[in-house]
């Protein structure tokens, strides 16, 4: 994570240049990592969880056989379909794919009619995924097409040590 994280700032030298006038800017006042101190370093945070959208460090998770009965899974408006899950079937989650595709991150998009969104790169770094419109960093925007730690009663426990690491470490 922290090796593509490095690989996005090189990449994207305005972003890197942000990032480095945000921290600049506060660890000049006695900052402190704590959940006050970073509440004053959106754009890193918004960062760090752009590296894990773009690249995850597990990019297929959450393998899960069913030990129930069926169900199915409603796919019409994605395309058409409504799928029968028979028990014992064994399933996983593309983490990767999720972060990639733009229906998940951005509003009304129409993945029949895209040309409004044509030129949206998932592969580039869109802080605005997780900056609301007062530059203010919130999951709410997109945290549930984040599945970097999983998602629900079983994500990763260490996922709030995790990212606190991850943003001492860039910001150092």
């Amino acid at each position: 994570a922290l090796t593509f994280s490095l690989l996005l700032a090189a990449k994207y030298p305005n972003i890197q240049q942000e990032l480095y006038d945000e921290l600049h800017d506060v660890i000049d006042n006695e900052f402190k990592f704590d959940i006050h101190g970073l509440t004053k370093i959106p754009k890193l945070r918004a960062f760090v969880y752009e590296s894990l959208r773009i690249f995850p460090p597990a990019p297929i998770g959450g393998v899960r056989q069913m030990l129930h009965d069926g169900f199915k899974i409603d796919a019409r408006k994605y395309d058409g379909n409504v799928y029968d899950v028979p028990n014992k079937t064994v399933l996983s989650v593309n983490i990767y794919a999720i972060g990639q595709d733009p229906k998940n991150w951005i509003k009304d998009y129409d993945p029949l009619n895209n040309e409004q969104h044509k030129d949206v790169d998932m592969m580039k770094v869109h802080l605005d995924f997780w900056l609301d419109d007062n530059g203010l960093f919130t999951k709410k925007k997109n945290g549930d097409s984040f599945f970097a730690f999983h998602y629900g009663r079983r994500n990763c426990i260490g996922q709030s040590l995790a990212i606190r690491e991850f943003i001492v470490v860039l910001a150092m």
